[in-house]
């Protein structure tokens, strides 16, 4: 029997009735409608002065012009600054768990997502762009499987993670809006709206995280990406203090799992290591997990980038009892660091290592340092023979690693250089500009003059040249990064060259653009700059900064969002009555 017909009970065929199928009424999108009636994004009766549908519905009429919206959207900041910014319970401390859970091993290589991903349309639009746009812009001038693979997998799984992804998704949001230059009205408001799904998007993924670790239902592997999330959004979010908190306990979380996994390896005979640098005496960290399959070798270093972030701009709080044991760690990995590179990831993985261990280094060379300040001898070889030789040997031991990691690294910088608009070049450069930096820092240590300084004064060019040209570099990121670029390179030259022209470039290229490299923010680094530097042109005489106006050492406090800030700096003054007052410099931007 064909289609369309239906059997009576005379065995007549009757065709079916179609259907007609049913089409809304449409009524073209109307942009000319009230201000509150659009802001409700509702239907506006369009009356005037004052439409109908606001007065029936007890709303107060905003009107039609430009104007009025002005004046509504100055009231609306006016009541906005009148409450707390934020409400957030990850402000003040770690949310993270004191210890690694005991759960069993989870394999994530194969994941099956939950349904459904996202919750609301908005929410989902924010996830896609932290996915599609975001993760690029975290990673910066080096490929990175956290972000492109690890974090979007565990999306996929976890509601914190997932909250976390789209509310970075919304504040970056906020920095695309405003690279348009755009100052409309709309514009605004658009804006308004990803900061306030943002702050609600971050307080949903707090609450569900703390929820698990009280449930103990959360995995080591959740709570360090976890982690990793909150420091991306508390360094955008301009609050740094938080993310130097969260770094600090990820690195112990870590270091308590590094310590539990490799002190049961050195106890058993049965079970074989899976990494030989796991099994180092020391409880802190290298570059490899001890179990890959609970938690990734690229966790454990994104662990360590942020230590290098933090110790580099002086937010670790941590004792010299700590750097005198973190200065070792992964010994025996760069003990069995290979001759040549074959990728320049690999060559950044030692170099990460190298650099956290000398960064670790320094504060107790400099503890050695402050006290050759007291001597009044002023040859310079009596006062190194009064160290100790096992701090110079150290100190030499050091310096031997850099000059093994710059001799494999050549190779892999002369190739990269052979396509200069590639990613790969820029990372290289990059390297190369952090080596330099290093190699200054540790050749300068133990000498108590900052004027021994000056005699590196090619290689602070090199740095400033080098940072400028990746500044119009087609990899280049711009607006925040996960890692640290060029800003903390180019904040050394400021301070650290006493040439002026040369220190003067630094700073206008610091304060040309406005952009974050994890915990590094070009406007707080090139404001500090400014004040440390025009503290030391007041002392120049006959185009030289003597010894008594250098400034040898800084601390900063400093408020991203009231845009205010302190500077301690610290001189090294001949009479030793006045060395530890220092000159407190107030900073506005």
């Amino acid at each position: 029997m064909p289609r369309g017909t239906r059997k009576s009970s005379r065995m007549t065929t009757v065709p079916l009735k179609q259907k007609g199928k049913r089409t809304r009424a449409y009524f073209p999108k109307t942009r000319t409608g009230c201000w509150t009636c659009r802001k409700r994004r509702v239907k506006c009766d369009e009356e005037k002065p004052h439409c109908a549908r606001c007065e029936a519905s007890g709303f107060k009429c905003d009107g039609y012009s430009v104007d009025a919206f002005s004046q509504a959207h100055k009231r609306a900041s006016v009541v906005q600054k009148s409450q707390p910014k934020r409400k957030s319970s990850a402000t003040n401390r770690a949310i993270l768990p004191s210890k690694a859970p005991k759960t069993a091993r989870i394999n994530i290589r194969v994941l099956r997502p939950r349904s459904p991903i996202v919750e609301t349309e908005q929410e989902y639009r924010y996830f896609c762009f932290f996915t599609e746009s975001t993760t690029r812009r975290l990673c910066g001038f080096f490929e990175s499987k956290l972000w492109s693979h690890l974090m979007l997998q565990a999306g996929e799984q976890e509601w914190p993670i997932r909250h976390a992804m789209s509310a970075i998704g919304a504040l970056d949001l906020i920095l695309h809006t405003k690279e348009q230059k755009s100052h409309s009205p709309v514009a605004r408001s658009t804006i308004e709206e990803h900061h306030t799904f943002a702050i609600k998007q971050y307080d949903k993924a707090v609450k569900l995280m703390k929820a698990d670790i009280t449930e103990q239902c959360h995995s080591l592997r959740t709570a360090l990406l976890f982690c990793l999330l909150i420091v991306c959004f508390e360094n955008l979010y301009g609050t740094q203090q938080s993310a130097t908190v969260h770094i600090i306990a990820g690195i112990r979380l870590i270091e308590a799992y590094h310590h539990e996994h490799t002190s049961r390896s050195n106890t058993s005979h049965l079970q074989k290591p899976e990494k030989s640098d796991a099994l180092a005496d020391s409880v802190t960290f290298g570059i490899s997990s001890p179990v890959p399959s609970d938690v990734e070798d690229e966790i454990y270093q994104a662990f360590g980038l942020l230590e290098i972030a933090s110790l580099s701009f002086n937010l670790d709080g941590r004792g010299m009892a700590y750097h005198m044991l973190a200065k070792d760690s992964g010994s025996s990995c760069v003990k069995n660091m290979p001759s040549h590179f074959v990728s320049l990831p690999e060559a950044k993985t030692y170099w990460d290592l190298i650099m956290r261990r000398l960064l670790h280094l320094l504060p107790t060379l400099n503890t050695a340092q402050a006290t050759m300040r007291g001597y009044e001898d002023d040859n310079e070889t009596a006062i190194i023979t009064k160290l100790s030789s096992a701090v110079i040997e150290e100190k030499e031991r050091y310096l031997a690693e850099l000059i093994s990691w710059h001799e494999a690294f050549t190779p892999v910088l002369q190739k990269c250089r052979l396509f200069p608009s590639s990613r790969d070049s820029a990372g290289a450069t990059i390297l190369k500009l952090r080596w330099i930096l290093c190699r200054v820092a540790i050749n300068s240590a133990l000498i108590p003059s900052q004027v021994a300084l000056d005699q590196y004064l090619e290689d602070f060019r090199e740095v400033l040249i080098s940072a400028k040209s990746l500044m119009s570099h087609p990899a280049w990121m711009g607006k925040f990064t996960f890692d640290s670029g060029i800003i903390s390179q180019i904040y050394v030259v400021a301070l650290k060259c006493r040439n002026f022209p040369i220190r003067s470039e630094a700073i206008s290229l610091l304060l040309s653009k406005s952009w974050r490299e994890g915990v590094w923010d070009s406007a707080v680094a090139g404001n500090i700059a400014k004040a440390v530097v025009g503290l030391e042109e007041e002392g120049r005489e006959a185009g030289f900064i003597p010894e008594s106006k250098r400034v040898y050492q800084t601390s900063m406090r400093f408020d991203l969002q009231k845009r205010t800030g302190t500077v301690k700096c610290f001189r090294n003054i001949s009479n030793p009555s006045e060395r530890g007052y220092p000159i407190t410099k107030s900073i506005k931007w």
